[in-house]
């Protein structure tokens, strides 16, 4: 994917553009055919990083896409088909982006987490992602003064929120 994450490396997302480019690269100067096509995607807004959703274009060449979601605006209120439209396209490019069945799909990726750090090790094989989800939470509370209303009466908005984030 050609986004990222802030402060994910200059590397998050295009490595595995950049190395899937390399790849078929290196397969025709040898002169090799595969018995199967190869396809190189560069997805976009992968990451959510300017619109909130994540996984827009990957979503939608799978087929799992819902043109619903596709009513979305950046933190400037600008929306989805504006930016589209600014570049000459739309959000109906969506639906003509899915795509047939894959053999196989692979992204190299640069670990964004110490695991491979800590274990001493190069590089890792994963199997599968965690779907991003993203929700927007108000914690309403109410005023209390902290030296003669105790906890136990408290209607305390962060003690509330804390709790929350405790049990995710």
């Amino acid at each position: 994917h050609l986004d990222s994450v802030r402060d994910a490396g200059r590397y998050d997302g295009p490595l595995g553009i950049m190395l899937g480019v390399e790849c078929v690269a290196a397969l025709h100067a040898e002169e090799r055919r595969m018995s199967f096509p190869i396809e190189v995607y560069a997805f976009g807004d992968e990451e959510g990083s300017r619109f909130p959703a994540a996984m827009l274009t990957s979503r939608a060449v799978a087929g799992t896409l819902d043109p619903a979601t596709l009513d979305l605006r950046d933190a400037a209120g600008i929306s989805l088909e504006d930016a589209l439209a600014l570049n000459g396209l739309s959000v109906s490019g969506f639906a003509s982006a899915r795509h047939g069945a894959a053999l196989a799909y692979l992204e190299a990726h640069i670990e964004q987490g110490p695991v491979l750090e800590a274990e001493a090790l190069g590089v890792g094989t994963v199997t599968g992602i965690a779907a991003q989800l993203r929700y927007a939470i108000t914690v309403t509370g109410r005023a209390g003064h902290a030296g003669t209303t105790s906890m136990a009466l408290r209607r305390d908005a962060l003690s509330a929120a804390a709790a929350m984030i405790s049990k995710a």
